[in-house]
């Protein structure tokens, strides 16, 4: 890729402090994401002359509470301990308290743990991509799930934008094949099942994502 515009981030700014035990070898060209042109590619899902808009991945904490729905078994949780705390009400003591609250603050801690491990699991092998030409999905660990996408293929574009900046982007493709539900999951819009679209989940800057991505589709 012939890199036109590049981000330092803060693993860059250790490395170029210290080193901060990152760096292999020297010399190193600091920066992991980039905007350029593919000149050469060995690889079906870049094209030679796709210039590379953006690329990303779910966001953790928001995959979390909405893919996996952790902020519903958090909530659960809490319905219950208040339910016991109501039975015991006027009896309660520090020590009462205490006991009554300990198994769901533990279950909240585990429940909290899993989640976000599963999360990891499932974002770290996820990649989205958009270039000038296409959109690129590429999702799944054991079974892996690869979309890519030729804008003239796409029928319609949805936004979902959450409260802290993060969203989803949805695709309508026009296609007579049918996309897997289970086998794209999770770039995959929710409840979407008898006709399933293509979707970058949780994604960080949604808002500026879809800015971009409506500005290379309408340059199609």
């Amino acid at each position: 890729v012939k890199v036109d515009y590049s981000t330092l981030n803060f693993k860059d700014a250790l490395i170029l402090k210290n080193g901060a035990r990152l760096v292999k070898e020297f010399p190193h060209i600091p920066g992991i994401d980039f905007a350029g042109t593919v000149i050469e590619s060995k690889s079906d899902k870049f094209k030679e002359g796709d210039e590379i808009i953006w690329h990303g991945r779910p966001d953790v904490r928001r995959f979390s509470l909405s893919a996996l729905g952790l902020k519903y078994v958090l909530l659960y949780l809490l319905v219950v301990a208040v339910f016991n705390l109501q039975k015991s009400f006027g009896n309660i003591t520090p020590v009462t308290f205490l006991q009554i609250m300990f198994p769901y603050i533990v279950s909240c801690c585990l429940a909290l743990v899993l989640l976000v491990l599963v999360g990891l699991s499932q974002i770290l092998p996820t990649l989205y991509v958009v270039t000038s030409k296409r959109v690129i999905i590429k999702s799944g660990f054991a079974l892996i799930f690869m979309l890519n996408v030729p804008f003239d293929k796409i029928e319609n574009i949805d936004k979902k934008v959450f409260s802290d900046g993060c969203g989803d982007i949805s695709f309508r493709l026009i296609s007579n094949k049918r996309v897997p539900f289970f086998a794209g999951w999770p770039s995959v819009r929710p409840w979407y099942f008898n006709n399933p679209e293509p979707t970058f989940r949780c994604i960080p800057n949604v808002n500026f994502v879809a800015l971009e991505l409506a500005n290379a589709a309408q340059a199609r």
